[in-house]
């Protein structure tokens, strides 16, 4: 009879055993499970996934006017490479040379960030002075991006004006609401407007409905 207690004792704190170190586990792996959970809530509080590709007034994404271009070099989401081109001045006799860092997703092309030019040293800095929309990806609040039509920016923006550049031959559409302008496919128009100045005002009919914005640049 004492050896069946002492084996039934045994089992039992075999059990008992076995069932703490189940539960010991169960506990650490739920505590570094809420662990993570933390990390990437503290990740996700300063750089939200929803504003990865957000348009604001003077930023696209992480991209903001007057802030220092990014290291050339492989980044979370996105490489970033230098590109650099002589382009003729306006005189026509001297050559200058054209910066502009291409952003890529890991592939496709998402935006190209132009350093501001100082005048008084002749030379491009390292802030970026312009922003140049290539992706869909990137959308204003209220959905806006590439690839939105004439009439989806119209109704978005009642306050939208449609102009034509007579020099470049191209179409812009822009808002007060945002410090963009989006240019359009004038592929698109039904007429070419007929004027000598280098800009002008047209009507939202001069353009077919399907009409898409292609770019999108924030100065």
């Amino acid at each position: 009879m004492k050896f069946y207690f002492l084996i039934v004792g045994v089992l039992t704190f075999l059990i008992v055993g076995c069932n703490s170190n189940s539960n010991t586990k169960k506990n650490k792996a739920a505590g570094e499970k809420n662990e993570i959970s933390k990390e990437i809530s503290e990740v996700d509080a300063v750089t939200p996934k929803d504003k990865i590709y957000l348009i604001s007034n003077n930023a696209v994404g992480e991209f903001k006017i007057g802030d220092r271009i990014p290291d050339v070099g492989g980044y979370d989401y996105y490489m970033i490479n230098k590109k650099t081109m002589s382009k003729m001045n306006e005189d026509g006799s001297t050559m200058s040379e054209d910066i502009t860092y291409i952003v890529n997703g890991k592939g496709p092309i998402l935006v190209h960030l132009k350093p501001k030019y100082e005048d008084e040293k002749g030379e491009y800095t390292k802030i970026i002075g312009e922003i140049i929309v290539i992706s869909e990806k990137y959308k204003t609040k209220e959905g806006i991006g590439v690839g939105a039509t004439i009439e989806a920016f119209s109704e978005v923006y009642p306050d939208y004006e449609i102009l034509y550049n007579n020099f470049s031959d191209l179409y812009y559409v822009k808002t007060n609401e945002l410090a963009i302008q989006c240019i359009l496919d004038n592929d698109e128009r039904i007429e070419k407007p007929k004027i000598s100045d280098e800009w002008v005002s047209v009507k939202k009919e001069s353009l077919k409905k399907e009409t898409k914005i292609v770019e999108i640049r924030m100065i």
